[in-house]
């Protein structure tokens, strides 16, 4: 008779040593562990960058309305605007910054609006720039006045990566004596082009290019400059409405491949120099 295969006994099986679950947890210390140690050395440098950033995207996306006034320089335009929060627009008085150069006091009376954002990306102050080693450099300047300006926006043209750009204002004076004479104050729209930055820890925007268009003999003049607005058919193309004497005129600016902004009068009440690259802002 075959034996009964149901009475066999067999050996107990032996327990596995599984350490699927233990070297899981040590996983995890260790990922835990290197979170922590990179969120001590990084951490405050991504979250500056982060800020920066979030700066940055509301500089690329600001706007004003159109037909907002952003400069005046005859008092009765002007003070009603530097009551409501205006600021004092730049005066330089001779070719280069220097100590009692530049003013915002009585020697400019004019109005300008400033744009918030900036503040963010630390370029709310003006700034003197120049060519070193074929790249424009800032030249920070110690208690340096608010920038005014008409726009703030990024720019987009086909042939080359977008920008950000700003029209800004600053007054001038070439005194032919001291002090100087009252119609020798014009206005200068400059357009500043800034490389954008990314992700990597403490990069800023880089000035690409400085370009300027004057307005002459301010003071023999009521100017006012309203708010730029992008042309919805064209990503490299900005407006910016003036009127001289309530006259109105338009000025274009076009971001062209080589990442400057080219400033023309369209029509004219403005009496304008030939537009040159600035060196200083």
């Amino acid at each position: 008779m075959p034996p009964d295969l149901t009475s066999l006994e067999y050996a107990p099986i032996a327990p596995s040593r599984n350490l699927g679950p233990k070297l899981r947890r040590i996983f995890r210390w260790l990922a835990a562990l290197s979170l922590l140690a990179a969120a001590a050395i990084w951490g405050p440098a991504v979250v500056m960058q982060m800020w920066f950033l979030h700066g940055q995207r509301l500089c690329l996306n600001f706007s004003l309305p159109s037909g907002t006034v952003v400069y005046a320089n005859d008092p009765h335009d002007a003070k009603p605007l530097l009551d409501s929060g205006y600021t004092p627009v730049a005066n330089v008085i001779g070719q280069a910054f220097g100590p009692g150069m530049l003013t915002t006091g009585p020697a400019a009376p004019s109005a300008g609006y400033t744009m918030p954002p900036l503040g963010m990306v630390d370029e709310d102050r003006i700034g003197s720039y120049a060519t070193f080693a074929g790249a424009l450099r800032k030249i920070e300047i110690a208690n340096a006045p608010l920038r005014t300006g008409a726009f703030l926006h990024g720019l987009h043209n086909p042939n080359s990566p977008d920008c950000l750009v700003a029209i800004l204002f600053i007054e001038r004076q070439n005194p032919v004596s001291f002090p100087p004479a009252d119609d020798n104050r014009h206005l200068e729209i400059d357009a500043l082009v800034w490389r954008t930055a990314g992700w990597q820890p403490e990069e800023r925007l880089t000035p690409l290019s400085l370009t300027t268009l004057p307005l002459s003999r301010l003071d023999k003049h009521q100017v006012r400059v309203f708010a730029a607005q992008l042309d919805p058919k064209d990503a490299s193309h900005l407006i910016v409405a003036y009127d001289i004497d309530r006259k109105p005129g338009i000025i274009d600016g076009w971001l062209n491949p080589s990442d400057h902004v080219q400033l023309q009068i369209r029509n004219s009440p403005a009496l304008a120099q030939t537009p040159a690259p600035a060196v200083l802002h």
